[in-house]
């Protein structure tokens, strides 16, 4: 039972990156993204145009991110059977850095919905709304950077390497340096560094959707591989310890 509950919570990612995508792309057509120069009449186009369409793509955005947490929860349950000492402090810094992670998304794709909501209003409204909304859903980078951070350290200091492989502790950090080009946003408008740019758009959806399916890869992979009677003890310094499989029945 327990491999089965951590087994649909690995799924949880792969089902958010989908209900995700088929949300941004094909239902808000938000790809290419909006440019961060677009005068106030094309920002009000660009939510006005196809107005149902758009709105239904922002609500399955939005209803995606309830898989996040179920995703977030099974890692750290998998980070805990690393034997390191002060696991304690991976654990909990994975699971708040993910926690905050789903209020950046959360947060920009309602702001998204706001600005969608009334398009008689003030075309200048509507653009302030819509740099509300893409100016942090690109820099989102603090939290994603803090939990990548975080899997690559308990990753790469474990030396046993029973719980996930050490290809994933590498990926984590390079992807976690790659965001920090985000850092520059706000100081451009066009060129590459500006929210539609490649260095900021297209480099962070890459990394976003490419760490999300790597990690599901070696979470899903790493829960088959888990001995079906070991559980993970409360004690965590202790480390885990095997449950004898006659106190399970």
């Amino acid at each position: 039972m327990n491999r089965r509950i951590q087994l649909a919570c690995a799924w949880c990612g792969p089902v958010f990156l989908v209900l995700f995508g088929i949300g941004l792309v094909p239902l808000a057509g938000f790809l290419p993204p909006p440019a961060a120069n677009d005068t106030p009449q094309q920002v009000v186009k660009l939510y006005t145009e196809h107005h149902t369409r758009v709105q239904a793509g922002l609500s399955l955005m939005l209803f995606s991110t309830a898989f996040i947490a179920p995703w977030v929860a099974v890692i750290s349950s998998q980070l805990r059977r690393i034997r390191l000492p002060g696991i304690t402090t991976l654990v909990y810094g994975q699971l708040v850095a993910g926690g905050a992670f789903i209020f950046v998304v959360v947060a920009p794709v309602i702001t998204m919905i706001v600005a969608s909501f009334r398009p008689e209003r003030n075309p200048e409204i509507t653009q302030a709304l819509n740099d509300l909304a893409w100016i942090p859903f690109i820099m989102v980078f603090t939290t994603l950077m803090a939990q990548m951070g975080v899997v690559a350290a308990a990753v790469l200091l474990d030396r046993h390497q029973q719980v996930f492989p050490r290809w994933l502790g590498h990926v984590s950090a390079w992807c976690a340096v790659a965001l920090l080009p985000a850092a520059a946003l706000p100081f451009h408008k066009s060129g590459p560094l500006a929210w539609q740019g490649i260095l900021q758009f297209w480099l962070a959806a890459a990394l976003f959707f490419g760490w999300f399916a790597a990690m599901s890869v070696a979470l899903i992979r790493a829960i088959s591989a888990q001995p079906a009677d070991v559980d993970i003890d409360v004690d965590l310094d202790a480390g885990p310890r095997p449950i004898p499989s006659a106190t399970l029945r």
